[in-house]
Protein backbone atom coordinates (compact mmCIF):
# COMPACT_ATOMS: atom_id res chain seq x y z
CA UNK A 1 0.00 0.00 0.00
CA UNK A 2 0.92 3.61 -0.26
CA UNK A 3 1.49 3.97 3.63
CA UNK A 4 4.26 1.40 3.61
CA UNK A 5 5.58 2.78 0.51
CA UNK A 6 5.83 6.41 2.10
CA UNK A 7 7.08 4.69 6.23
CA UNK A 8 10.45 4.99 4.84
CA UNK A 9 10.50 8.42 3.72
CA UNK A 10 8.15 10.02 6.76
CA UNK A 11 10.75 13.00 7.51
CA UNK A 12 12.21 13.39 4.54
CA UNK A 13 8.98 15.04 2.77
CA UNK A 14 7.29 18.20 3.20
CA UNK A 15 4.14 19.47 2.72
CA UNK A 16 1.48 20.61 0.14
CA UNK A 17 -1.72 22.63 0.67
CA UNK A 18 -3.74 24.05 -2.28
CA UNK A 19 -5.65 26.32 0.23
CA UNK A 20 -3.92 28.63 2.21
CA UNK A 21 -3.12 32.53 2.08
CA UNK A 22 0.22 33.89 3.27
CA UNK A 23 0.30 37.32 4.90
CA UNK A 24 2.87 40.04 3.83
CA UNK A 25 4.64 43.01 5.49
CA UNK A 26 1.70 45.00 3.59
CA UNK A 27 -1.19 46.66 5.35
CA UNK A 28 -4.08 47.23 2.73
CA UNK A 29 -6.00 50.61 2.54
CA UNK A 30 -8.76 49.87 5.17
CA UNK A 31 -4.93 49.16 7.66
CA UNK A 32 -5.83 45.32 8.06
CA UNK A 33 -2.91 43.05 7.05
CA UNK A 34 -2.52 42.12 3.62
CA UNK A 35 -2.88 38.80 2.48
CA UNK A 36 -1.58 36.83 -0.93
CA UNK A 37 -3.32 33.02 -2.09
CA UNK A 38 -1.09 31.56 -3.99
CA UNK A 39 -2.42 28.45 -6.24
CA UNK A 40 0.11 25.30 -4.44
CA UNK A 41 2.16 25.75 -1.93
CA UNK A 42 5.10 23.62 -1.11
CA UNK A 43 7.10 23.10 2.45
CA UNK A 44 10.10 21.50 2.94
CA UNK A 45 10.22 19.38 6.04
CA UNK A 46 12.27 21.96 8.10
CA UNK A 47 9.01 24.17 8.03
CA UNK A 48 6.67 20.95 9.17
CA UNK A 49 6.59 18.85 12.52
CA UNK A 50 4.59 15.80 12.84
CA UNK A 51 0.91 15.51 14.63
CA UNK A 52 0.55 12.28 15.48
CA UNK A 53 1.47 10.27 12.42
CA UNK A 54 0.21 13.29 9.96
CA UNK A 55 3.04 15.40 8.59
CA UNK A 56 1.38 19.13 9.12
CA UNK A 57 3.12 22.90 8.85
CA UNK A 58 4.38 24.56 11.59
CA UNK A 59 2.55 27.44 13.06
CA UNK A 60 4.23 31.03 13.84
CA UNK A 61 4.85 30.75 17.82
CA UNK A 62 1.39 32.18 19.74
CA UNK A 63 -0.77 32.09 16.30
CA UNK A 64 -2.51 29.77 14.37
CA UNK A 65 -0.60 31.37 11.50
CA UNK A 66 1.28 28.84 9.22
CA UNK A 67 4.69 29.62 8.65
CA UNK A 68 5.49 30.67 4.60
CA UNK A 69 6.12 27.92 2.28
CA UNK A 70 9.60 27.13 0.39
CA UNK A 71 7.63 27.10 -2.45
CA UNK A 72 4.74 28.41 -4.39
CA UNK A 73 3.11 27.95 -7.84
CA UNK A 74 0.73 30.88 -9.16
CA UNK A 75 -1.66 29.57 -12.29
CA UNK A 76 -2.65 32.32 -14.26
CA UNK A 77 -5.08 32.75 -17.50
CA UNK A 78 -6.90 35.90 -17.16
CA UNK A 79 -4.65 38.18 -15.41
CA UNK A 80 -1.94 40.31 -16.85
CA UNK A 81 1.47 39.51 -16.66
CA UNK A 82 2.20 42.95 -14.25
CA UNK A 83 -0.60 41.92 -11.92
CA UNK A 84 0.83 38.73 -11.66
CA UNK A 85 4.17 40.04 -11.23
CA UNK A 86 3.57 42.00 -8.59
CA UNK A 87 1.63 38.81 -6.64
CA UNK A 88 4.66 37.23 -7.13
CA UNK A 89 6.90 39.81 -5.82
CA UNK A 90 4.83 40.16 -2.82
CA UNK A 91 4.79 36.82 -1.91
CA UNK A 92 9.16 37.26 -2.39
CA UNK A 93 9.89 40.02 -0.73
CA UNK A 94 7.69 41.24 1.30
CA UNK A 95 6.65 37.67 2.89
CA UNK A 96 8.28 36.05 5.55
CA UNK A 97 8.04 38.63 8.56
CA UNK A 98 6.85 38.26 12.10
CA UNK A 99 8.59 36.75 14.79
CA UNK A 100 9.08 32.48 14.12
CA UNK A 101 7.64 32.87 10.34
CA UNK A 102 11.17 31.07 9.24
CA UNK A 103 11.66 33.28 6.42
CA UNK A 104 9.77 34.29 3.08
CA UNK A 105 9.58 31.34 0.43
CA UNK A 106 12.85 30.51 -1.72
CA UNK A 107 11.10 29.96 -5.09
CA UNK A 108 7.94 30.97 -7.01
CA UNK A 109 6.65 30.31 -10.08
CA UNK A 110 4.03 31.36 -11.92
CA UNK A 111 2.65 29.55 -14.89
CA UNK A 112 0.33 31.47 -17.57
CA UNK A 113 -2.10 29.66 -19.57
CA UNK A 114 -2.60 31.65 -22.81
CA UNK A 115 -5.69 30.55 -25.32
CA UNK A 116 -5.46 32.00 -28.82
CA UNK A 117 -9.19 29.82 -29.76
CA UNK A 118 -10.87 27.21 -27.46
CA UNK A 119 -8.42 24.44 -29.23
CA UNK A 120 -4.71 26.69 -29.10
CA UNK A 121 -3.55 26.72 -25.92
CA UNK A 122 0.07 28.06 -24.89
CA UNK A 123 2.02 27.58 -21.10
CA UNK A 124 4.50 30.31 -20.32
CA UNK A 125 6.29 29.50 -16.91
CA UNK A 126 8.34 32.37 -15.16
Amino acid sequence: TLDNYLKGWIGEWGFVDCDNSQEINKLTPRGRQARREPDVNFWLPEKCEFSGKMMKVRKRPGTKVDVDPDVFFQFSWGNTEPREFLAMNDLLTLGGFGAGNMGPPRVGVLVKVRRENDSDVGIDVY
